[in-house]
């Protein structure tokens, strides 16, 4: 861990305002970025960035410094968004409801105008169709590419989040990419 990130644990875990502001600052633009993975429209994934920093900071004084700290932080987050998936899929059975009662079409949440570091103005409507494609992925597949490509986590990094081996983790990339190529295709 570095020595700015032990500074800054150290604070939140003596529970200094300042430690907070700090660790927010450092960890939340790739938490949220993560967040509209997962979740398309910008004020769910706003919200799950809210909800995953409240874990965090609960969750701090059980972090033991085995992983780096950033690892430990992706982990909270990909488990909390997979758990809140989980749980939205659960709703989503009773969806027989929107036929029986349709939403107007202004109701319906759109997909974020997803702006992310690594891609440029001129791309982002291409962005924007390959993170719809990446949401029809199977969730173990969707996560290693988000993990990888768009956060760009070491594979090493990622395996460790998703608790996977690396050549797990390779291998669901390489099934991955297959998908997304057939997907953009249609």
């Amino acid at each position: 861990m570095e020595e700015d990130e032990s500074i800054i644990l150290h604070r939140c875990l003596n529970g200094e305002e300042t430690g907070f502001r700090s660790f927010y600052q450092l960890f939340h633009i790739r938490v949220y970025h993560l967040c509209l993975g997962f979740f398309p429209n910008e004020a769910e994934a706003q919200d799950a960035t809210q909800e995953i920093f409240m874990k965090i900071f609960a969750g701090l004084p059980s972090f033991k410094g085995e992983a780096q700290l950033q690892t430990w932080v992706y982990a909270v987050a990909l488990n909390y968004c997979r758990m809140e998936k989980r749980r939205q899929g659960a709703v989503r059975r009773f969806a027989f409801l929107e036929k029986i009662l349709p939403f107007e079409q202004n109701q319906r949440p759109g997909f974020v105008n997803w702006e992310h570091p690594g891609v440029s103005y001129e791309k982002k409507e291409n962005a924007g169709r390959l993170l719809h494609a990446v949401h029809r992925l199977p969730p173990s597949q969707r996560d290693a590419i988000l993990l990888v490509k768009y956060e760009e986590l070491s594979y090493k990094e990622a395996a460790a989040v998703m608790k996977v081996s690396v050549s797990a983790l390779e291998s669901l990339i390489s099934r991955a990419m297959v998908n997304l190529r057939k997907f953009l295709r249609e």
